[in-house]
């Protein structure tokens, strides 16, 4: 999975959270809408060369394996069901 996080949403499927900031010069916390993207993506790696196959983008309240899932079955009809002789999952 990977996160960017950005201050303006510039796109609309942006995800949107509400952070509580600091501003220490004048001693008060507020919160502010932080905006980020969240995808999962298939990669095809090997000893000296790993490409991206395809990216799913994950929806607001979404887990990573309903993304994942939605990549796995486009995937599927996209390169065909023999493509795939193992699929690795890693998260943190």
């Amino acid at each position: 999975m990977f996160e960017y996080r950005v201050r303006h949403a510039a796109i609309t499927a942006t995800l949107s959270k509400l952070v509580k900031q600091n501003r220490q010069s004048r001693g008060h916390e507020f919160k502010q809408t932080q905006y980020y993207h969240k995808q999962v993506y298939a990669q095809l790696s090997g000893p000296e060369l790993s490409v991206i196959l395809d990216v799913e983008p994950m929806r607001q309240v979404e887990e990573e394996c309903a993304a994942a899932l939605r990549l796995l079955r486009r995937m599927r009809q996209e390169y065909g069901p023999r493509f795939l002789d193992m699929v690795v999952v890693d998260s943190w």
